[in-house]
């Protein structure tokens, strides 16, 4: 009976919740046997499987559209066999009960899943080509958003041989090690109170700035784009580079032609980064008084040297593209306000990286339409949220296409006091592909909305006052490693000084409280404008805020994943 057993340490992170508390290195004790008589031939071809899974134990790789930025064990295994007659049989287990997530990856037959120190007996009959593929299961519970039955699964590594003998062939697949609990953060918790990692002004003084929009490359560069007032009054369009996940800071790109004015309201209103690693800024800003220009701005050499990829020029104001996303296929999303028949709801699209753009939609309910928020899901469908004029009110609008831009529907129009206007403010798609658009009414309040089922269906799942008649207007949102939910807003308190707000809910969008109140001086006036969440799960929020000397300037906080 020819038989293998190799060690391997399994080493993988998943996002969402992590495991603690495990004993590396673990063991992955991988046994082939022969269950019944062969001929010297069969022998010869099973000892060619045996071959297969020690060059299986010796490289262990992953493949998987998720990125790893740490390694850890997985809690829980499940074996794939992939071929014609085949039987698996497994041990079940509470900690890892489903395979839900699993089941459309296009493979075989799955055994159930099972715990490190369970075995397992997997019996493939005769036949021809047979693969067997390892995955680990990451469960997510219930304190991490999941529920008792979800599972992740990421492909760690398989075999596969041509079994053209009538045999079979049992393999024993042992982990030892104990199972472990998991807790809630990537390998890392976020710190309590946010730290001011940037603060910038463009004139003389230090002062005259503001951050509307973040992202960053795949070299831990933050980028905080915006606008910065000179000496002369003129704004800029800023880009400000933070490296060392934003512990460093320089201007990256300061832009204003010669002869341009600037004007204010100009500048970076939206960023994005695409898959490989090119950075982009999307915004508007003033030549002249007959000339203004919606701009994309584009860097391929982590904020080097910057070209304009995309520039709409019209003879009027608000003229501007205010949200940018990058579909999972590289596929650029701009969408903004061109002011065509008093303000038309615009998206813009490039399919080559910039290269060429056409308009994906244009969509004029009423004059002042326009948006605000775009995000993309993980199956390419597109949402775009806003605002919509009908019969002289504004609505929040959420706009929706499937089939990369050719067609648009839309799948939600909201006020939330039918008498008075409401406006789309932003939105975002989590990891599980809920919906969330965000917006605001005249009459003060901030809310956000959510559909879990792909905007079939909406709820209020938010809505905030910092004070009784005082405009409260949120402005981003970002989803952090835990599960957890940032949205960024400015509210504005009885005595009529604005705050910087964070609103957070850990549990999805179900409940949400207030988990940061910022005055870079107390009693003077700050604004949350850009949420984001970077590679290492830090979660950077970014506005401006004014001091009592009567300066304003750009703020970019952080909290740090530790």
């Amino acid at each position: 009976m020819a038989r293998l057993a190799a060690l391997v340490t399994m080493l993988a992170v998943a996002p969402g919740c992590s495991p603690e508390g495990i004993a590396r290195p673990k063991r992955l004790l991988l046994g082939v046997k022969n269950a019944s008589q062969r001929t010297s031939g069969v022998q010869k071809r099973q000892n060619l499987f045996e071959q297969a899974f020690r060059s299986l134990s010796s490289g262990m790789f992953f493949q998987s559209g998720d990125s790893f930025s740490d390694v850890s064990d997985f809690n829980c295994f499940a074996v794939n066999v992939t071929g014609a007659g085949v039987e698996s049989h497994n041990l079940f287990s509470d900690r890892c009960s489903s395979l839900t997530s699993m089941n459309d990856k296009g493979f075989g037959t799955f055994s159930p899943p099972f715990l490190r120190n369970d075995t397992v007996d997997i019996d493939v009959t005769a036949g021809l080509s047979r693969g067997i593929d390892i995955y680990g299961l990451y469960p997510l519970p219930p304190e991490c958003g999941g529920t008792a039955t979800e599972s992740k699964g990421f492909f760690l590594g398989g075999v596969s041989q041509d079994l053209v003998d009538d045999t079979s062939v049992e393999v024993p697949i042992s982990f030892s090690g104990s199972p472990a609990d998991f807790s809630c953060g990537d390998a890392c918790q976020l710190t309590g109170v946010s730290e001011l990692m940037d603060l910038f002004g463009l004139d003389s003084s230090g002062s005259g700035g503001l951050t509307q929009a973040l992202t960053e490359d795949f070299s831990a560069n933050i980028f905080a784009g915006g606008s910065g007032v000179d000496d002369f009054s003129a704004t800029h369009w800023m880009v400000r580079k933070g490296s060392g996940s934003g512990a460093d800071w320089s201007t990256a790109d300061d832009f204003l032609p010669s002869g341009w004015t600037g004007a204010t309201g100009d500048g970076v209103r939206a960023m994005a980064r695409d898959s490989y690693g090119t950075v982009y800024a999307a915004g508007g800003m003033t030549e002249d008084g007959s000339h203004f220009h919606w701009l994309v701005r584009g860097s391929d050499d982590s904020g080097e040297s910057w070209h304009s990829l995309d520039d709409v020029v019209t003879a009027t104001a608000s003229n501007s593209a205010m949200a940018m996303a990058v579909a999972p296929d590289d596929t650029l999303y701009v969408a903004g306000l061109v002011p065509s028949a008093g303000g038309t709801w615009t998206v813009r699209r490039s399919s080559d990286l910039g290269g060429t753009w056409t308009t994906a939609d244009s969509f004029n309910p009423g004059s002042g339409s326009g948006a605000t928020g775009i995000a993309i899901d993980s199956q390419g469908v597109i949402f775009v949220v806003g605002n919509a004029i009908v019969a002289g009110k504004s609505h929040l609008v959420t706009r929706s296409s499937s089939d990369n831009g050719a067609t648009w529907a839309t799948v939600d129009d909201f006020q939330l006091n039918g008498a008075i206007s409401s406006f789309g403010a932003g939105g975002g798609v989590d990891d599980s592909d809920n919906i969330f658009a965000l917006g605001f009414e005249t009459s003060g309040h901030w809310f956000a909305r959510r559909s879990i089922d792909g905007g079939a269906t909406w709820t209020t799942v938010d809505s905030f006052q910092y004070a009784a008649g005082k405009l409260s207007s949120p402005s981003a949102l970002a989803f952090d490693n835990a599960g957890g939910i940032s949205v960024v807003g400015s509210a504005t308190d009885s005595a009529n000084v604005v705050h910087f707000i964070v609103r957070k809910s850990d549990d999805g969008g179900g409940t949400w409280g207030t988990s940061e109140d910022f005055q870079f001086e107390s009693g003077f006036d700050a604004s949350g404008l850009a949420a984001y969440v970077d590679d290492s799960g830090n979660v950077f929020a970014a506005g401006s805020a004014d001091d009592s000397s009567g300066s304003t300037y750009s703020v970019v906080n952080r909290r740090s994943c530790q």
